[in-house]
C-alpha cells in the first residue's frame, strides 16, 4: 500500500493534496489504532473532494447545460462534478 500511496502522492497537484496522501499513509500505518481504516478512508474522501474542487469550478459546472439546481444553497453536487470533471460542458 505504501508504494500505491507514494505513486498517488507523486500525481496530486498541490501541497494539501500531497499532505493529506502523507496523512492517509500515516493513519493505515498506526496498528495500535483500531480505527485506522476509518481515518484513512476520511482521509481519502477529503482528498478527492479537494481534487474535484480543482477540477470543476462551480461557475463552469453551472454553465453546463444539463446541470440543474438540485442543493438549496446553489452549489453544484458531487455526482454533478464527477459528470462535469468526466465530459466537462458536453451535453
Amino acid at each position: 500500500m505504501e508504494e500505491v500511496l507514494t505513486a498517488l502522492k507523486q500525481k496530486v497537484g498541490d501541497a494539501f493534496s500531497q499532505k493529506t496522501v502523507d496523512a492517509a499513509a500515516r493513519a493505515l500505518a498506526d496498528g495500535e489504532n483500531p480505527l485506522r481504516a476509518n481515518f484513512f478512508a476520511t482521509a481519502m474522501r477529503i482528498l478527492f473532494e479537494h481534487t474535484m474542487g480543482i477540477l470543476t469550478p462551480d461557475a463552469e459546472v453551472k454553465d453546463c447545460a444539463w446541470y440543474k439546481l438540485e442543493k438549496e444553497d446553489g452549489e453544484p453536487t458531487r455526482g454533478q462534478r464527477i459528470k462535469y470533471a468526466i465530459h466537462g460542458g458536453f451535453s
